[in-house]
């Protein structure tokens, strides 16, 4: 699922997005990994995508920025 679902945007539904994340993210035992892809394939054609707004969001003390891997 992509977060903020473009749904919400339109509905004005962001901060219950934004409260499921946290919930998902607290229920995290050890390690939470959180991805996104730079691009998929969407009815046929190649979107290119953003990080989530909420990522921007999380303490950068708490978080390890991985590179991207190239197939």
């Amino acid at each position: 699922k992509l977060i903020p679902h473009s749904r919400s945007l339109e509905e004005g539904t962001v901060e219950e997005e934004r409260r499921l994340l946290y919930v998902g993210m607290t229920r995290a035992r050890r390690k939470l990994y959180l991805s996104f892809a730079h691009q998929r394939l969407l009815y046929g054609n190649v979107m290119l995508n953003n990080p989530s707004p909420f990522f921007s969001e999380l303490p950068e003390d708490d978080l390890a920025v991985l590179e991207p891997i190239s197939y």
